[in-house]
């Protein structure tokens, strides 16, 4: 697996030198530019215009100005923009599927476990986002598995924190997964549970504190308050389709968003507390539901969800994975204007599209589906019987007291 992963990691890192990638390489290539003179943290609220094209406000979190201000100082000593930009998600997909294996051997056979670590390794999906795109969402779902691996295998719950720390930092959207991360971390004991918030409280310090003191109010609006981009995904375009007024999206895209967001952190919590034994798929479904039940609309959001089907269910997972990678490969080479890629100007899904979206959308549903039925194979808490699950064999130990050693389950 790991020999699958480091020659998909040289293609994409092949992709990111050669090629000029999507609009946000250029887009992180003027943030950086602007980095140099209003520095990471006064960088919000700027409008950033070179001639007569105004670009997107940056909404980035911190963690992601001081990563730029790096960039910055490698592009000085000669290094292309355009290649640094691409690879820290590139060389997280590598991380993830080794955890992504660790962490569905735990609960499953090999087997499976090798097929979902080599199917996040090689994904379309993440060689088209990673490799190519240019953006960092890989980067805070690494994080985000590293937090949850350290937890489960008893490792530091202070290198969790500061992980899951690292990925807020990153990306706003792992918050949905904190409810269970903190169960996880509470059921290890009350040591570890202070140690993973001490972790994650390091990195506010250090990271959010000067923001939130000296730029509140833009980042409050251009981050926090980030609603992503509206188009033709999941729920907004079902209400499209029936016919629901405008009135009423906008009211799903803006306010409904809330109430959205409070199942998607709320199930998972749901189905870790009542079943120990399911934490890492509740964990995995957090993930799931986020991109399921968003209201924002982009190519590069499909990743999310990759590794973290993988968690929930393996076949539903490689369906996922196939519907995501081809709704990807039909829009970056109509932006790209056809193979070999060399730039791609991103534009509205077409009709053709938007169906192939429906279809991701609804592989993703299938994963969601499949935990709900998953999770009942779980003992529930405080049940010392030994059910048989549909395979005949016992459910295994709650995560929180699983330990991986070299590949093998204790």
């Amino acid at each position: 697996m790991i020999v699958v992963a480091l020659v998909v990691t040289a293609f994409k890192l092949h992709l990111a030198w050669s090629t000029g990638g999507s609009n946000d390489v250029f887009n992180f290539a003027e943030f950086a530019k602007a980095i140099r003179t209003y520095g990471p943290i006064d960088i919000y609220g700027h409008t950033l215009v070179v001639g007569k094209h105004v670009y997107p406000v940056y909404n980035h979190p911190p963690l992601v100005g001081w990563m730029l201000v790096l960039f910055n100082k490698l592009v000085d000593a000669g290094v292309p923009f355009r290649f640094l930009i691409r690879v820290p998600a590139s060389l997280a997909d590598v991380v993830t599927s080794v955890l992504v294996f660790e962490l569905v051997r735990s609960k499953r056979s090999l087997v499976e476990a090798t097929v979902a670590g080599v199917m996040v390794a090689c994904s379309p999906a993440l060689i088209i986002v990673s490799g190519f795109h240019g953006n960092t969402d890989p980067v805070f779902v690494m994080f985000a598995f590293l937090s949850l691996w350290l937890l489960v295998t008893d490792r530091s719950a202070v290198l969790a924190g500061l992980s899951f720390g690292l990925s807020m930092s990153i990306k706003i959207v792992p918050i949905v997964a904190l409810p269970v991360l903190l169960l996880i971390a509470a059921r290890s004991g009350r040591r570890r549970l202070y140690g993973f918030l001490g972790g994650s409280a390091a990195v506010f310090v250090v990271l959010w504190v000067p923001v939130l003191v000296k730029r509140w109010r833009p980042f409050s609006k251009n981050v926090l308050g980030f609603k992503g981009y509206p188009g033709k995904w999941g729920l907004v375009q079902i209400a499209t389709i029936s016919g629901l007024s405008r009135h009423a999206i906008t009211l799903l895209e803006g306010p409904g968003r809330m109430p959205l967001l409070l199942v998607t952190a709320g199930v998972p919590l749901l189905i870790a507390w009542r079943r120990p034994g399911a934490s890492i798929l509740a964990f995995g479904m957090s993930f799931v539901a986020v991109l399921l039940l968003s209201t924002a609309t982009g190519g590069r959001y499909l990743v999310w969800a990759i590794a973290a089907a993988f968690l929930i269910d393996v076949r539903a997972a490689v369906v996922y994975n196939i519907a995501a990678s081809t709704l990807l490969l039909v829009v970056y080479d109509r932006w790209a204007g056809g193979f070999p890629w060399n730039i791609a100007h991103g534009s509205p899904w077409t009709h053709n599209e938007t169906v192939l979206a429906g279809i991701a959308w609804l592989a993703l549903l299938a994963v969601a589906v499949m935990g709900l039925w998953n999770q009942r194979k779980e003992p529930r808490l405080g049940d010392d019987s030994s059910d048989q699950s549909d395979g005949g064999e016992p459910d295994r130990a709650p995560p929180d007291e699983v330990r991986l050693v070299t590949g093998e389950v204790h």
